[in-house]
């Protein structure tokens, strides 16, 4: 994991590599997720739906992932981020790291 953190914004990195592409997402302040599907040449911004600071993120493959953060925020996409879905935590918490190693197991 990377953090940038640049005049208040941070981000934290996961990247996917396949045979093909080289996958990617940050996620951050504010609800903040961006993605890549080039290694980081270019960036694009993906609607979280959450305004909580996201900590960090883990993808099983291209469209299988999660992120977690500020307040027990657990967030779900099974599409590469183009939607992501709230998951209950069960805590107020604040989740500060996430890894899943298959779908089912995290």
């Amino acid at each position: 994991m990377f953090r940038i953190i640049t005049l208040c914004v941070f981000l934290f990195f996961h990247f996917e590599i396949t045979a093909q592409q080289y996958y990617g997402w940050a996620t951050g302040y504010s609800g903040k997720i961006l993605n890549t599907t080039n290694g980081g040449t270019n960036w694009s911004s993906q609607s979280s739906g959450t305004t909580n600071d996201l900590y960090s993120v883990s993808f099983i493959n291209s469209s299988t992932g999660w992120t977690v953060g500020w307040s027990g925020k657990i967030l779900k996409t099974t599409n590469g981020g183009s939607n992501w879905m709230s998951q209950t935590s069960g805590t107020t918490d604040h989740l500060y790291s996430v890894h899943f190693i298959n779908s089912t197991t995290g």
